[in-house]
């Protein structure tokens, strides 16, 4: 997402159709800030990529976003 327009309105269609349907979209393939900006500016509240992270496997996921817990609460 940048300067092309088809890019732009593209993003733009998903997120309306999001909102018209009660329903949250992610955008996803953002690799800079401008990006990130610009998806904020046209209504998106979560977003994945490099910018954020590399791909990461299950364990390193779980390692990084879950929280950890005592052993005596884990069933």
């Amino acid at each position: 997402l940048g300067t092309d327009s088809r890019q732009r309105a593209g993003a733009t269609a998903v997120i309306q159709m999001a909102r018209a349907l009660d329903l949250g979209a992610v955008a996803e393939g953002v690799e800079h800030p401008e990006q990130a900006r610009l998806l904020r500016l046209l209504g998106y509240r979560c977003a994945q990529g490099y910018m954020y992270s590399a791909p990461l496997s299950g364990e390193e996921f779980a390692g990084r976003w879950t929280p950890a817990r005592p052993a005596a609460l884990i069933a």
